[in-house]
């Protein structure tokens, strides 16, 4: 058996710890098979692969062409065996089609709302391809919706939800889409709270800038990329984050910037540049960003407190019991914390940038509260580990052991 993981994010350190959370998983369950992966990029850095074994094939398709392009959107509207044959005039589409005709199994990777506001036709055309191939289709814990109205897409994305062979969901909001649309699905969690990175030792250099209490700040330059945040001042979001380290340096607490994204585009500049505005430059430590999940997740585990704007840090923060305020800018963050009981620690980023509530008096709240929610988080910790470890043998026993096209 071979198996392809496609649609894997790549040039973010928590899409990197889901992915490798998943292999692992796979791997530890005994399944020896080979397994490459599919990366979402046309073009992939030598810092953009994770490292997890050997064995495991770490692949991209290149740029498209305009030809490519044209024939990717054809496939959805001419039936598949007039155009499955046009794609030997592209390069980018013939590379693709041919790569997931030669796997035996297919494993869409964890990930945010690519079918929803992200309106990833690449995304979409891999799995609709590799469902008319008669491949047999996970698409594992991911978030998606709400469905754009775009007809062609919420189409094919409907399409695509109620065919596959295997369907888990990650939050709770994903959840209702999935009943609004009667699909089978598994109740799931983020694929990251396997936690079976290895017993990684935080690198010295970083290490000795450490030796004082710290607490770890995530923020996110939403305005440079986010749809639902264009609109969005520049200096209004920026003055958030930069209260937010205030908060914390003003109690002489050195501050840990830990980027996310890597890479071609990369959080470091965006850190650099709220670092140059801060009143207490040497109390902020930017971490590099060549470093992996792993070493983040370390980090994580010895701060005091965790503020962050980024999806799966937050994640880091429970699966390393700390305590953290959530600054939820979509719904794949509220609702995970919702399926874990631990919403009380999550805030729409929205609402203190319109004003309507403010970040010091919250950081005071929750900063102080910090401690006493420590044992309310190992229980929330353990009941999502579990949940992923549950969902994974799901995967294991149902799809990737067995050789019966059965829904799921």
């Amino acid at each position: 058996m071979k198996i392809l993981i496609i649609n894997q994010h790549t040039s973010n350190h928590g899409d990197e710890a889901a992915g490798k959370a998943l292999i692992r998983g796979i791997r530890e369950a005994g399944i020896e098979d080979e397994i490459a992966v599919l990366y979402n990029v046309r073009e992939l850095l030598e810092i953009e692969k994770f490292t997890i074994d050997k064995e495991t094939k770490h692949l991209c398709s290149g740029r498209a062409t305009f030809i490519d392009k044209v024939l990717l959107i054809l496939t959805f509207i001419f039936p598949f065996f007039i155009v499955k044959r046009l794609y030997k005039l592209g390069q980018f589409i013939k590379y693709e089609y041919n790569l997931i005709n030669e796997y035996d199994k297919v494993i869409n990777g964890p990930g945010g709302v690519n079918i929803g506001p992200y309106k990833d036709w690449l995304y979409i055309w891999r799995l609709f391809v590799s469902l008319k191939l008669g491949k047999k289709v996970a698409i594992y814990s991911i978030s998606f919706g709400p469905i754009p109205d775009t007809f062609l897409f919420k189409i094919v994305s409907k399409y695509i939800l109620r065919n596959v062979d295997f369907l888990s969901l990650r939050d709770s909001k994903s959840q209702r889409y999935a009943d609004e649309l009667s699909l089978n699905y598994i109740s799931s969690i983020d694929t990251a709270f396997l936690n079976n990175q290895p017993d990684t030792k935080i690198p010295i250099e970083i290490e000795s800038q450490l030796k004082d209490d710290y607490v770890v700040v995530v923020p996110n330059q939403l305005y440079k990329w986010h749809p639902n945040y264009r609109n969005i001042k520049e200096d209004i979001l920026d003055s958030l984050f930069l209260k937010v380290i205030g908060y914390f340096t003003k109690k002489k607490l050195k501050v840990v910037l830990l980027p996310q994204l890597f890479g071609l585009q990369n959080d470091s500049e965006y850190f650099n540049h709220l670092k140059n505005q801060s009143e207490k430059q040497d109390f902020i430590i930017i971490v590099d960003d060549n470093y992996s999940s792993d070493i983040q997740q370390k980090i994580i585990r010895q701060a005091k407190f965790l503020v962050g704007a980024r999806y799966h840090t937050i994640i880091f923060s429970v699966n390393n019991r700390r305590p953290f305020l959530s600054l939820a800018y979509e719904h794949k963050m509220t609702n995970t914390l919702e399926l874990i009981d631990l919403s009380e620690n999550n805030i729409y980023i929205k609402k203190i940038l319109n004003n309507e509530l403010d970040i010091k008096e919250i950081l005071e709240k929750k900063y102080n509260d910090g401690q006493n929610s420590i044992e309310e988080i190992n229980k929330s910790s353990d009941i999502a580990q579990n949940i992923s470890k549950d969902t994974l043998k799901y995967l294991v026993d149902n799809f990737l052991m067995s050789e019966n096209k059965s829904k799921i």
